[in-house]
């Protein structure tokens, strides 16, 4: 599940491939290579987190992530149990939760 800078929720499914078993909690961001300095605006993260994704991560309590979609890419770091994998994914958004 990922919850943006205004408040939307979304979550994503899919299947991948990795070693480990346990989960991870990351934060991420998305900057626009033509405007680095300014966070992303609705539209664009609603671009970014709704349909397919791949995404790649590691971590041994401090983990890092990288995700891929709609052209632009998102990057992460977080905590986590011992775990490398990488997936791909199908995200949408979720309305009044």
């Amino acid at each position: 599940m990922s919850v943006d800078r205004y408040g939307h929720v979304y979550t994503a499914g899919g299947g991948g491939a990795g070693a480990g078993v346990g989960g991870s909690a990351h934060v991420g961001y998305l900057r626009d290579p033509d405007h680095p300095c300014d966070p992303p605006d609705e539209a664009t993260l609603r671009t970014f987190l709704s349909g397919p994704a791949m995404s790649a991560g590691a971590g041994a309590g401090l983990s890092v992530g990288v995700t891929h979609s709609s052209g632009m890419t998102g990057r992460e770091i977080g905590i986590s149990t011992p775990q490398l994998g990488a997936t791909y994914t199908l995200g949408a958004e979720h309305e009044g939760i």
